[in-house]
């Protein structure tokens, strides 16, 4: 049996809330506990500021900045100076480019590709 998850909604009812979700949708099976529990998690560590900054970054500039100058404000804002890249192979060439930008904001960069540990594909290599 297919599992379906987020990615293949169309309905988006989580932001919207006027119409029914999806019969695969995990916001359905929810419960009021669960909805506490997360909101907990929300609230430990630093977990509640950098929601709190991803909101301020979505509010004042969605549609008017790049994703790329959005991650810079959202880094910049939790005084963060290391970033991660994590990237297929086919996508180290704008891997390149996204580090370069990057590092003229004056990150540290630190990269990985999906072929990290040179694992070749095929069967013999799958895991379970």
């Amino acid at each position: 049996m297919k599992k379906y998850s987020c990615s293949h909604c169309r309905m988006l009812n989580c932001k919207h809330q006027d119409r029914e979700y999806p019969k695969f949708c995990p916001t359905k099976e929810l419960t009021r506990d669960d909805i506490i529990e997360i909101e907990k998690l929300y609230n430990e560590d630093n977990n509640k500021e950098i929601s709190r900054i991803s909101a301020e970054i979505e509010e004042e500039f969605y549609c008017k900045y790049t994703r790329v100058e959005e991650i810079i404000e959202f880094a910049a804002r939790l005084k963060m100076n290391k970033i991660g890249i994590v990237a297929c192979v086919g996508l180290m060439e704008e891997s390149r480019t996204f580090a370069k930008i990057l590092a003229k904001h004056n990150f540290e960069i630190y990269s990985v590709t999906c072929k990290v540990g040179a694992m070749k594909k095929n069967r013999n290599n799958w895991f379970g």
